[in-house]
């Protein structure tokens, strides 16, 4: 790249906006459900953005007097297993991390939830409007 003034065909400046909303969501998650005080987040750990979105929310944790567990995956599918095995008695909600590994499986992730009554919060509005999760906050990336 010639410069980051004069680019020519390459993109500079580029995000997500998945980051910083991590800590609101949380904080609203905790507003809606006073009793949440254990969550489960579930996001892939290969990218930049994703091990960013984890660490706002271990950050974030203790201010809420949250309790949060990582789960790392690597796959869509791991994601949507990890969902299908958490339980009320081991988490209160369940978090998705933006990541190439949750956002392909949102539905599938809000079904397994659904199931043991577990309160899922996301990251775009359209996972709340198509697949019933109980919450988000972030950006739209379809408006």
């Amino acid at each position: 790249m010639p410069s980051y003034a004069t680019p020519d065909t390459h993109v500079t400046g580029v995000t997500s906006g998945s980051i910083e909303p991590v800590a609101k969501r949380l904080e609203i998650l905790t507003e809606l459900l006073p009793h949440v005080k254990c969550v489960a987040l579930i996001g892939g750990g290969a990218a930049d953005s994703s091990r960013a979105a984890f660490k706002v929310a271990r950050d974030t944790a203790p201010e809420l007097d949250l309790t949060v567990i990582e789960f790392t995956v690597g796959s869509n599918e791991d994601a949507v297993q990890v969902a299908k095995t958490l339980t009320p008695t081991e988490v209160d909600a369940l978090f998705l991390i933006p990541s190439l590994h949750t956002v392909g499986v949102a539905g599938e992730v809000a079904a397994a939830a659904r199931a043991p009554r577990l309160p899922f919060a996301v990251y775009q509005v359209e996972h709340v409007q198509q697949h019933g999760a109980l919450l988000s906050y972030g950006s739209s990336y379809f408006l």
